[in-house]
């Protein structure tokens, strides 16, 4: 039985290197969080068999292990809308984890056993404070991040102030449904032979749940401006309807807006700090990475943003700006060929 706990380590290990490989292949937010969720359980599954045999420290990296787990997906919640900016979910997280890891590593030998024989009996199903608290109470945590996260970000779309994506009720849903899961059999034990069966299927989840973001987390992107470097706007594009807006629309009008606030801080940029080619800014809780290409500016606004996104926006301006032409009048624009280079560039995103 001992050996299985080995066996069950290399296989969450080798299964969060391939969640890395594949997020970092797809340039998905956070990819090395939810690649080191089921690494950090592998690496606990190892403590618990050394745990058997050697000493204390085995049992005390044990829990640290599950523990640092349970953080990595906090932290990975907090920031997965894309509401909560980067870093600061991840220093909550490691706050907390800091904060706990005192106590782990900290008590006495006869205090930590205690605590872990320490029993909540809720009928059919126990469990210890160490497993309450690793499983149910921080999944419990991630879960109510990805809820008023989305419910946020739902307020701000009802206000046009952003769009989301076409699929986000049933992602969303998906979501905290399948952690739900994870918190029930991961936060709790029991001798039922139909819960001891279930919770050796529910191991699983240590990779379904990182693969199941990987695959459903996107970039967020949401508006693409090109504007001439007099401020005038002479494209707008909108990812989420794929659609282009319209000068003479009120979308128009803030699109207007945007190109002389953007064109502020391009100069400002350029002039003053000296920046690179490309660079971004945060603004109510939206990214804009801007470049310039001989004169025009492009700006692409997104929840989330990484340097293989800002190295695609640089090569699409360089690659599209030749095809742009030099006038005032909007519809100068070969939108078709637009939203070809759009699709071709930014696909791996949509």
């Amino acid at each position: 039985m001992n050996e299985a706990l080995i066996l069950i380590g290399v296989i969450m290990i080798v299964a969060g290197i391939f969640v890395f490989y594949f997020g970092y292949k797809r340039s998905v937010p956070n990819m090395y969080l939810w690649a080191a969720f089921p690494i950090l359980h592998g690496l606990h599954e190892f403590a618990d068999y050394f745990a058997f045999q050697l000493p204390i420290i085995f049992e005390r990296l044990e829990i640290f292990f599950a523990i640092s787990g349970s953080f990595v997906l906090l932290a990975a919640a907090l920031e997965y809308n894309g509401i909560i900016a980067r870093p600061v979910g991840k220093f909550a997280a490691l706050i907390g984890l800091v904060a706990v890891s005192y106590y782990i590593f900290g008590l006495s030998e006869e205090a930590l056993e205690e605590i872990e024989n320490s029993v909540f009996d809720f009928g059919i199903l126990k469990t210890n404070p160490f497993r309450f608290f690793q499983g149910f109470f921080m999944t419990i945590l991630a879960i109510l991040a990805i809820v008023f996260t989305s419910l946020y970000l739902y307020i701000r779309s009802r206000e046009g102030e952003l769009s989301i994506d076409r699929r986000f009720y049933e992602i969303n849903g998906a979501s905290i449904i399948l952690l739900s899961i994870y918190a029930f059999f991961e936060g709790f034990e029991s001798e039922d032979p139909v819960f001891i069966t279930l919770r050796a299927i529910s191991l699983s989840l240590f990779i379904i749940v990182p693969i199941f973001f990987i695959l459903v987390n996107k970039i967020g992107l949401q508006r693409l401006f090109i504007i001439q470097s007099s401020g005038v706007p002479i494209v707008g594009y909108k990812f989420p309807t794929n659609s282009f807006i319209s000068i003479g629309s009120s979308e128009g009008s803030d699109f207007i807006l945007a190109a002389g606030f953007l064109s502020a801080i391009s100069t400002f940029s350029g002039n003053v700090l000296k920046s690179s080619s490309t660079f971004s800014i945060r603004s109510k809780q939206l990214y804009f990475i801007i470049t310039q290409v001989n004169g025009n500016l492009y700006a692409l606004q997104t929840l989330h943003t990484n340097r293989a996104l800002e190295k695609v926006f640089f090569e699409f301006g360089k690659r599209l700006n030749p095809k742009i032409p030099l006038t005032n009048n909007v519809e100068d624009i070969d939108e078709k060929m637009v939203e070809s280079e759009i699709k071709n560039s930014f696909g791996l995103y949509l």
